[in-house]
């Protein structure tokens, strides 16, 4: 959560905070109800952070948009996949 906080405080943009703070409130609850990270994809959340965070340090946009995209999509795709499995 620390990551996200503080990407969104740099982006000095209030209509991203605010949709970053409404996301996140929002999502506290189902993280009660869904399966947990297996370590192989909290150690790959954990890499993509740390790429992240390498390319907003040297300044390169288009891998930290790359990044970001490919972040976004494989936990988008771990939601479905815990919506999935909750109602087996």
């Amino acid at each position: 959560m620390a990551i996200h906080n503080k990407i969104v405080a740099l982006a000095r943009n209030e209509v991203l905070s605010a949709t970053h703070t409404n996301l996140t409130n929002r999502s506290q609850r189902s993280r009660f109800f869904t399966p947990r990270f297996s370590q192989d994809k909290l150690d790959c959340a954990m890499a993509a952070h740390e790429e992240l965070m390498t390319a907003v340090g040297d300044r390169d946009s288009a891998a930290a948009a790359r990044i970001m995209k490919d972040h976004v999509k494989t936990t988008g795709q771990f939601v479905l996949d815990s919506i999935q499995l909750s109602r087996v």
